[in-house]
């Protein structure tokens, strides 16, 4: 028996070594099945190899061989043309189910899959076919053209090159289209924050990553270390005076205020001194420390210029023309209604010492004829308080605000100091070179019926992230960079306000330029696409094959030279060109010398049609200010009713329309220039982002304008001016354009081979407009 079990024992295991070796002679001959790149009739009928899993394991095998035996490169190294074919082309589409709508920020995924194509990123809205081909990537982005515009007879008339090149429908095959819709989450926006959208929102950034970064920059940047010893040494110094005058500094606001109602609404620190008995806080301290910090940024040149000035409504002279003796003079005239304006050191009222920046802020109660000024505290560039009074409305308050001001009944009970008076006084403190820091300052100069040449508004130094016309809260700027609670709970000091105020202004000016931009942030601290192909190129080592390099063109014009350009990190080269021809013309230059075995994308921003929108904008803009000018002036009669007015306006907008048709055409142009010096299976990406997004960032800047909370000032110039509160026809109206706007049109496609005997179809030219094509416009 026991013979018996041990033969069947054998009989089992030579049944197993045999099954086993028949399993690797199959595995081996698979193998050698499957590193055969064609057969004999393959090679006849000219079919290719697309299993890209098969394609992988024999380029992996032809790098093996490579690296055993350096004598023999030549002999065994393999092109992706001869696995794939000489005349092999790559394609590209959208997907039937996606080409209706994709989002802007996902375009990067076309651009990574193939410039990265270790990584295992995936295009999942498209489809690509042989896509080791395609070594060119030239991506185009010209914010301007919304998606409805191009697919309709518009596109069709004066985008015939685009229509050539990109086609709505792939012919013989399960469907798709090599044009898109995208939908951009901010349509306001300009087009560099559109290019940080798509190059900075790939899937390839993975948030441990992002966080390491913003660690590691955070740590290594000077800037943000001096702002964190700023912090740690008002912390000491707040510990060395003692934590019991450090809480009671914590209620000194308080304090003054019950003070300053039993003494009539006046402070009796003075305007230019402050008292020995002064409390030291954590804030005035840290504010010391940082007066003095390292900046990246000047005061001066984060003050407002005119242009924002108007454009953000503060109270401005106007400049007139006067007769004195048969001379004509240009003066400058205040608004009406009591307006004073600050006057320069050394003359006028202005002889006392000033810091180089202050704060202010001010409160409102409500009165019969709407908001009135209730208290104004200003504080000096260490935060110490050099004004603070409580002042008494011209008329009974009928509400106090208390929860928004902070001004109760027994604090105004026994005030006397007027407006005139607080006006004196701040002409005293603060003369014409003195910047002012505030939030929303131009409400608080409104009251205040005060003109000032040099201000500093947190509201632009910290745009919101939708853009104009919207605005962060003081509390929430407070809370998100400053680390604490402001207005919480229903408690409202004009002193801690002000003082957060120059706190975030410091930081601005300490931390830079980009710092506290919702957009610019978030991205820089953010791995880029260039940042990752970068990466890829140190994995995958050296070597003109293996490497691609990243180039980036730009307009920027003496017309837009402070116009906010991309900024993206991680490219090889970034050219700063004088026009889009000059960007055009070195992309073409760039493929056309680029060897034939090199990697490369070239990224183009061409600024032409969005620069057309943008002045058009401005000039509507410009124009309805002035109608609401002479209205004011009482020259109605030659504005409303008149048959030459309305010439104008339609003289206008033909002129726009036609500007606007050209910039289109010539983009059609570069497009098709471009494409036809990229070599064969290049892939040409073109993104146009938003539509029209100046004229709906002017419009929404108009309804906030005309939706806001009036003073009995503004209210009279309203009514002289025939504004009118936004209505709904206009806010539906509003809503359509903000629908079209927000669609741009990604234009995707690969360049093929040119079969035996084919020819280039040649561009169609810009064309030229006639007198007779422009009159039937």
């Amino acid at each position: 028996r026991t013979l018996g079990v041990l033969l069947l024992l054998l009989l089992f295991q030579s049944s197993r070594c045999v099954n086993k070796r028949k399993m690797e002679e199959g595995k081996a001959k698979k193998k050698r099945e499957r590193t055969t790149a064609f057969t004999e009739e393959e090679e006849e009928e000219g079919e290719i190899f697309q299993r890209d899993d098969a394609m992988k394991k024999r380029k992996k095998k032809m790098r093996k061989s490579d690296d055993d035996d350096d004598d023999d490169d030549a002999a065994n190294a393999a092109t992706v043309s001869d696995i794939y074919g000489p005349n092999a082309s790559a394609t590209f589409h959208f997907l039937e189910e996606h080409r209706h709508r994709v989002h802007l920020q996902k375009l990067s995924d076309i651009l990574a899959s193939v410039a990265c194509q270790s990584s295992g990123i995936n295009c999942d809205y498209g489809r690509f076919t042989n896509k080791p081909l395609v070594k060119k990537i030239a991506v185009v982005l010209a914010p301007g053209l919304e998606h409805k515009m191009y697919v309709d007879t518009f596109g069709a008339l004066h985008c015939k090159n685009m229509k050539r090149i990109f086609r709505n429908r792939i012919e013989g095959g399960k469907g798709g289209s090599q044009c898109v819709a995208t939908k951009s989450m901010n349509p306001t926006a300009k087009g560099a924050t559109h290019a940080r959208s798509i190059l900075y929102n790939g899937g390839w950034a993975s948030g441990a990553e992002t966080k390491k970064k913003r660690e590691a920059k955070y740590k290594n940047d000077e800037a943000a270390q001096a702002y964190r010893l700023a912090k740690e040494q008002a912390k000491a110094a707040v510990k060395e005076e003692g934590e019991g005058e450090a809480e009671a500094g914590d209620d000194d606001n308080n304090g003054a205020l019950k003070k300053m109602a039993k003494n009539g609404g006046k402070n009796n620190k003075t305007s230019t001194t402050t008292t020995n008995n002064e409390r030291v806080t954590t804030e005035t301290k840290l504010l010391q420390f940082l007066r003095d910090a390292p900046r990246k940024l000047s005061v001066k040149s984060a003050t407002l210029t005119a242009e924002d000035m108007a454009d953000m409504r503060y109270p401005l002279p106007t400049l007139i023309k006067k007769k004195e003796k048969a001379e004509v003079k240009e003066v400058l005239k205040l608004p009406e209604g009591g307006f004073v304006c600050t006057q320069p050191a050394g003359m006028g009222v202005a002889n006392a010492e000033y810091p180089e920046i202050v704060a202010m802020d001010c409160e409102m109660v409500t009165i019969e004829t709407g908001l009135a000024l209730a208290r104004c505290s200003v504080v000096d560039d260490c935060g110490t308080v050099i004004y603070d009074k409580l002042v008494l409305p011209p008329t009974p308050i009928v509400n106090y605000n208390t929860e928004f001001s902070g001004i109760t009944k027994e604090q105004m009970r026994n005030v006397t100091t007027t407006l005139e008076d607080v006006q004196k006084e701040l002409l005293e403190l603060i003369p014409s070179e003195c910047v002012i820091a505030g939030h929303s300052l131009e409400n608080d100069l409104m009251m205040l019926k005060m003109c000032h040449p040099n201000v500093v508004d947190t509201v632009q130094m910290y745009p919101h992230k939708r853009g104009a016309p919207f605005r962060n809260a003081l509390r929430f700027l407070t809370e998100r960079y400053l680390r604490r609670k402001i207005q919480h709970e229903g408690t409202h000091d004009s002193v801690t306000d002000a003082r957060a105020t120059l706190e975030l202004v410091y930081l601005k000016l300490i931390r830079g330029e980009t710092f506290g931009n919702d957009i610019s942030e978030n991205f820089e601290d953010s791995e880029s696409l260039f940042d990752h192909i970068a990466k890829e190129n140190k994995t995958r080592g050296g070597g003109l094959e293996n490497e691609c390099e990243v180039l980036v063109f730009e307009t920027i014009t003496n017309s837009n030279k402070n116009a906010e350009t991309i900024g993206v990190s991680g490219a090889t080269e970034t050219y700063k060109c004088v026009s889009d021809d000059d960007v055009t013309m070195k992309m073409q230059m760039s493929m056309r010398e680029a060897p034939e075995d090199m990697s490369l994308l070239c990224f183009g921003y061409l600024r032409g049609l969005e620069d057309v929108l943008e002045k058009h904008a401005l000039k509507e803009k410009k124009k309805k200010n002035k109608k609401a000018i002479r209205n004011t002036n009482g020259e109605v009669g030659s504005l409303k009713g008149g048959d030459d007015v309305n010439d104008d306006d339609s003289t206008a907008r033909k002129e726009h329309f036609i500007e606007r048709i050209e910039a289109t055409q010539n983009l059609d142009s570069r497009v098709a220039k471009i494409w036809d010096e990229l070599p064969a299976n290049s892939l040409l990406l073109v993104a146009t982002a938003v539509g029209d997004s100046a004229t709906l960032r002017y419009k929404q800047e108009e309804k906030w304008s005309r939706n806001r909370k009036f003073s009995e000032t503004e209210e009279v110039e309203r009514k002289k001016q025939g504004l009118q509160n936004w209505t709904d026809e206009e806010q539906e109206a509003l809503n359509k354009r903000w629908d079209a706007t927000q669609f741009g049109v990604a234009l995707c496609a690969i360049k093929p081979v040119l079969e035996e005997g084919e020819e280039k179809r040649p561009l169609v030219p810009a064309a030229a407009w006639t007198n007779s094509q422009k009159e039937r416009v």
